[in-house]
């Protein structure tokens, strides 16, 4: 079979996948058995591969991790208050390295700003905010400061979407 053979033959199938129903799934099922005795005959293999592709496909990997954390929001949410009353020593711990983070990005005259900063998060719990940091206090790739100008009002579920991997002018890892 010639290679222009061989993509014919490619597109047929992948025209037909796209249009069949029934031979998608019957397809998908085969691939998920496939995977099933990969695992099986070499664990590693497979979890190397996973990385691989997570790393191919940041995209739908947060589309994905975004999806199931919706479904399960609940129970998520259960789970790490359980967590947090089983390990409170460890949640006291975070809690003092992020303060400590904190005071190291405050600069001296920080005092200057204390009150309106005060009111930005007194106003945030009021409505139902989260008091952002615009550039991260902690990043792998930049410290920002804990200042008025550095601090936003964010919904939290927009908050936790960002996260501390995205800010305006965030230089381009490649």
């Amino acid at each position: 079979m010639t290679e222009e053979q061989k993509e014919k033959a490619r597109q047929r199938a992948r025209q037909r996948y796209a249009e069949d129903e029934e031979y998608r799934e019957r397809r998908r099922k085969q691939g998920r058995e496939s995977m099933a005795r990969r695992r099986e005959k070499d664990p590693e293999y497979c979890k190397k591969q996973l990385l691989v592709w997570k790393e191919n496909n940041p995209e739908k990997v947060k589309e994905h991790n975004h999806r199931a954390y919706q479904k399960h929001k609940e129970s998520i949410k259960e789970r790490l208050e359980v967590w947090r009353k089983e390990n409170k020593d460890r949640t006291r711990q975070y809690l003092a390295e992020y303060k400590a983070r904190r005071s190291k990005a405050t600069p001296r005259w920080y005092e200057q700003e204390r009150s309106k900063i005060e009111v930005l998060y007194e106003k945030a719990r009021e409505f139902g905010f989260d008091v952002d940091h615009i550039v991260p206090i902690r990043s792998k790739k930049v410290c920002g400061l804990h200042t008025w100008a550095n601090l936003q009002l964010l919904a939290p579920e927009v908050n936790r979407a960002k996260s501390n991997r995205r800010w305006p002018d965030m230089p381009t890892s490649k």
